[in-house]
């Protein structure tokens, strides 16, 4: 266990890296509205693959290790076949769109080449995340982190040339995501064709067994994501570019904490499944509290850090003025830190099948969110819309709290 979980770590830690490399690149060297429009392009990338995660990845997490090995081969290649098909056939219609829109003259030009290559790369990220899942599911963190060695430095090396030598950089960072994500995908696929081999067998019967899952995971998903990237569209929309990436500049110094969270959860999400039924809920929760008083620990003392730290980090490092930049970063904290903790308690949940109930408790979390920024966001400026989100994150943790409450008080039966 120590082995895997390390591997997760150093993989989040080199991913988590390469945000922040990434992000400063473009910061320091390309307009607010190029970061702007690159933060939002990577925000609706988020999206997709939160809906692929939630209606194929969760399920497949949970459903593929209760399997012998020839019938969990042939889940995987049968859910490969349908995520390759219907990813191609949106981006297709993503890239139709965007030539109507064209056409039309409705948007700036500037505006319709980023979203184009939103599409693209879109779409080749939701090939790696998928392979990066399986191969998780097999308990093979080190393949990945080498694939993943490869997407970071395809993706720093691609960012820095579009941020120096092209103008608007925006397309060109976004497309280099995409570019990134194949090189990464192609490490991938041929471990898995390796060992254990893609199967042709039919999606049918197993789209069959996740669609009772994956169909509220994808609702809760998408809901949840309006709240936990929405801000950034509130913010373009009520304020302007610059506001999205001054909000974007101070959480990208908070995301190492976010991402550690991330690669813990990928490879806890499976190993819960089978504590639940060695030990039932109770031991569990005893190492999923484990696992959060842990991590909350080292997200405090990167706080700390980062705190001492930021007269330095905005001058010498972002070489940036942020206004009100004190307050974004003690908010973005607290966010980081309540969203962590309500990720980790949110797998016996997960485990349990409660689906239906976390998407109800999405949704009203994500009311709470967009609702308070929306009423904010116009006389406190950035500050508001991350207030209200914080108050959506605190309203999600106690919500998942008296859930778990419940689960502990009655006998098993997954939501459909």
């Amino acid at each position: 266990m120590l082995r895997l979980f390390s591997g997760a770590v150093i993989d989040q830690a080199m991913l988590s890296a390469a945000s922040l490399l990434v992000g400063l690149i473009l910061i320091r060297h390309t307009s607010d509205a190029d970061y702007g429009h690159y933060v939002l392009a990577q925000s609706a990338i988020l999206l997709l693959l939160s809906v692929q995660g939630a209606f194929i990845g969760g399920p497949l997490l949970v459903l593929a290790p209760q399997k012998d090995a020839e019938e969990k081969r042939n889940m995987v290649g049968a859910l490969f076949t349908f995520q390759r098909r219907v990813s191609l056939r949106a981006a297709l219609a993503g890239l139709a769109l965007v030539a109507v829109l064209a056409a039309s003259a409705a948007f700036e030009r500037q505006s319709l080449i980023v979203w184009a290559a939103f599409v693209a790369s879109g779409w080749l990220m939701l090939n790696r995340e998928y392979l990066r899942e399986v191969l998780l599911i097999y308990t093979r963190p080190q393949v990945v982190l080498g694939a993943d060695a490869l997407y970071v430095t395809v993706l720093i090396a691609s960012s820095a040339m579009a941020a120096l030598y092209a103008s608007p950089a925006a397309p060109y960072a976004v497309l280099g995501i995409g570019l990134a994500a194949y090189c990464g995908a192609a490490l991938l696929k041929a471990a898995v064709q390796k060992d254990p081999g893609f199967s042709t067998a039919a999606p049918k019967k197993y789209l069959a067994e996740i669609t009772p899952l994956g169909a509220w995971a994808t609702a809760g998903a998408a809901i949840y994501w309006t709240f936990s990237q929405g801000y950034n569209y509130l913010l373009a929309v009520q304020l302007d570019l610059s506001a999205v990436a001054a909000v974007a500049a101070t959480r990208l110094l908070l995301m190492p904490i976010n991402l550690l969270t991330t690669g813990v959860r990928q490879l806890l999400t499976p190993m819960a499944g089978t504590w639940y039924q060695e030990s039932g809920m109770g031991g569990l929760l005893y190492r999923l509290l484990a696992f959060m008083l842990g991590l909350t620990a080292l997200a405090l003392l990167y706080c700390g850090l980062l705190w001492a730290t930021r007269d330095w980090l905005m001058v010498a490092v972002l070489h940036k003025v942020i206004a009100d930049r004190d307050a974004l970063l003690l908010l973005w904290g607290a966010i980081f830190v309540v969203g962590m903790m309500r990720g980790l308690i949110m797998t016996a949940l997960y485990v349990r099948g409660r689906f239906s109930s976390l998407t109800w408790l999405a949704l009203w979390s994500a009311v709470v969110a967009l609702g308070l920024a929306t009423l904010l966001t116009p006389s406190q400026g950035p500050r508001g819309a991350l207030i209200g989100l914080l108050a959506g994150e605190l309203f999600s943790v106690c919500g998942v709290l008296v859930l778990v409450w419940r689960e502990c008080r009655q006998p098993y039966s997954a939501d459909k």
